[in-house]
C-alpha cells in the first residue's frame, strides 16, 4: 500500500440479509473507495475484485481485503458492483441458476457517524448486503440493484461479536501461534492467532 507511516490497517468484510426466494446468491465487487469528509480524491480500499458467496453468510461476515488506509476522516463508501448470479426456483417449479442484469453497478452508503483512521490503530469497515431487496425476479427476469449499508470502526472499540468472521477455504500454514487460511471463494489469505485454548474440530490439533 503507498498510504505511508500514518495509516492504520483497515479489515472489510461482507455479510448479508436473510433471503428470500433466492436459494443462493454470488456478487462480485470491483471496486471499494473511501471518501474524505475534507474532500480530495478516493482512497482505494479494495485491490482487486472479489466474489462473494453471501448466501452462505448470514449474520457472519467474510473478510474482502486487509488494506493500510491513511489517516483522516471518511464519510462515504463507494462500491462498485461488476456482476451477479443467483439460483432460484422459477413458476414452473424448476431449479434455475441464471446472470442477473445489473440495473445499477454503483452504491454509495454514507458513514453515520464518520469513520476516523488514526495511525497504528485498526479498523473494521462491514458491508452489510440486503439480498432480498437488491435481487427481483420478474417472470423469468433477474435484475440486481445492491442494497447495501456499511459501519465502520475502531477494532479495539468493537465487541467480540462483530469481530466474528467466517472463512471456509484451505489451510496455507499453521504454527503454535497462528493459522492462515485461504478463502475458496474469494481468494484472500486470512491470518488468525491462536494459542494453546484454541479449539479445532475432530480433534485436530498444531502438533506443538
Amino acid at each position: 500500500s503507498s498510504a505511508g507511516a500514518n495509516s492504520a490497517a483497515m479489515v472489510v468484510t461482507a455479510g448479508d440479509a436473510p433471503l428470500s426466494t433466492l436459494l443462493s446468491a454470488k456478487v462480485t465487487v470491483s471496486s471499494i473507495t473511501l471518501t474524505p469528509s475534507a474532500g480530495g480524491s478516493n482512497v482505494t480500499v479494495l485491490s482487486s475484485p472479489r466474489t462473494i458467496e453471501l448466501s452462505s453468510l448470514g449474520a457472519i461476515e467474510e473478510p474482502l481485503e486487509t488494506e493500510n488506509v491513511a489517516a483522516g476522516t471518511y464519510s462515504v463508501v463507494n462500491i462498485t458492483i461488476a456482476s451477479a448470479t443467483a439460483t432460484y426456483v422459477d413458476s414452473t417449479g424448476a431449479v434455475v441458476t441464471g446472470n442477473a442484469t445489473v440495473s445499477s453497478p454503483n452504491d454509495t452508503v454514507t458513514l453515520t457517524p464518520a469513520l476516523t483512521v488514526q495511525q497504528g490503530q485498526d479498523v473494521h469497515l462491514s458491508l452489510h448486503f440486503n439480498l432480498a431487496q437488491s435481487f427481483d425476479l420478474t417472470g423469468s427476469t433477474l435484475t440486481f440493484t445492491p442494497s447495501i449499508t456499511s459501519a465502520a470502526a475502531s477494532i479495539q472499540g468493537e465487541s467480540q461479536a462483530d469481530r466474528g468472521v467466517e472463512v471456509t477455504g484451505s489451510v496455507v500454514s499453521i504454527s503454535s501461534s497462528s493459522i492462515t487460511v485461504k478463502s475458496a471463494d474469494t481468494g484472500v489469505q486470512s491470518t488468525f492467532a491462536i494459542d494453546s485454548s484454541t479449539r479445532f474440530s475432530a480433534g485436530l490439533s498444531t502438533g506443538s
